[in-house]
């Protein structure tokens, strides 16, 4: 059977020897696979020329439009029900995130007219943002403080999500029909409410991440490489290849940290 072959997409400025991508590349390149950088905005392209060169194309990151905090909103109704949150379409990381109480604060907003803009209510949080990862059937939590300014913070506190964070980050995953991807989560006034959804996000704080994405890009490289259609859930682990498959970190202790909505 001919190797496979797994192509990232990402911007150079992106990769560096300690990045969760690094280690993944590393871990499929152990296992056999050919893995290629592709640098998509390194030059113009012409689109006669392309070619599917490998099995399995991964895009980590995606160029941002410019920021636009508040041009498709008129300063009435929806003001009228509380805060509103809003958010670039393609933010990240909190930036460009700002809530708004009055029309008086979303006509001080600067925006793009050009740009489309997300809006959502706000939910004052209580306690720990609760970010839920999903690799394939797999399902695993971390507690995070947001923002987030230490290596401790962005790795945050493993914990085992229960029954009902569980079924809303499936539900989520099953909207868009995909299996790989991050749901943030808030809790106010005892209620869970989705604030965010990532199609490939970092997966800091998941045990073993790196291994755990080497097999789930390995699994769809090779359902590509077949030309058959990806299973709605992931197959058992590939055996001998990256070791066996660690269960969920159970909470260990719990920090009441104040944060906000992105």
């Amino acid at each position: 059977m001919k190797s496979l072959r797994i192509g990232f997409l990402l911007p150079r400025t992106s990769l560096h020897s300690r990045s969760y991508t690094s280690l993944v590349m590393r871990a499929l390149a152990g296992a056999g696979v050919d893995v290629d950088l592709v640098y998509p905005v390194d030059q113009a392209v012409d689109l006669s020329h392309v070619r599917v060169e490998h099995d399995l194309y991964v895009l980590r990151k995606t160029s941002g439009l410019a920021f636009s905090l508040a041009g498709a909103l008129h300063a009435g109704p929806l003001l009228d029900a509380g805060p509103l949150i809003l958010k670039p379409h393609q933010g990240g990381g909190g930036y460009g995130v700002r809530i708004v109480h009055s029309a008086a604060e979303l006509a001080a907003v600067p925006y793009d007219r050009h740009a489309p803009l997300f809006a959502q209510r706000y939910h004052p949080p209580q306690g720990r943002d609760r970010k839920i990862y999903v690799i394939g059937d797999q399902v695993f939590g971390v507690k995070k403080i947001f923002p987030r300014r230490t290596e401790a913070e962005k790795n945050g506190e493993p914990f085992t999500p229960g029954p009902e964070l569980r079924a809303i980050a499936l539900r989520c995953g099953q909207a868009f029909g995909i299996d790989l991807y991050g749901v943030d989560v808030v809790e106010s006034k005892g209620e869970p409410y989705v604030v965010d959804m990532c199609s490939i996000p970092g997966f800091k704080g998941v045990p073993d991440a790196p291994r755990l994405l080497a097999e789930y890009f390995c699994r769809a490289a090779e359902y590509a490489a077949r030309g058959d259609p990806p299973p709605s859930a992931a197959p058992p682990a590939l055996s001998g290849r990256f070791g066996e498959r660690r269960p969920l970190v159970d909470v260990t202790r719990v920090q009441q940290v104040s944060n906000g909505n992105r």
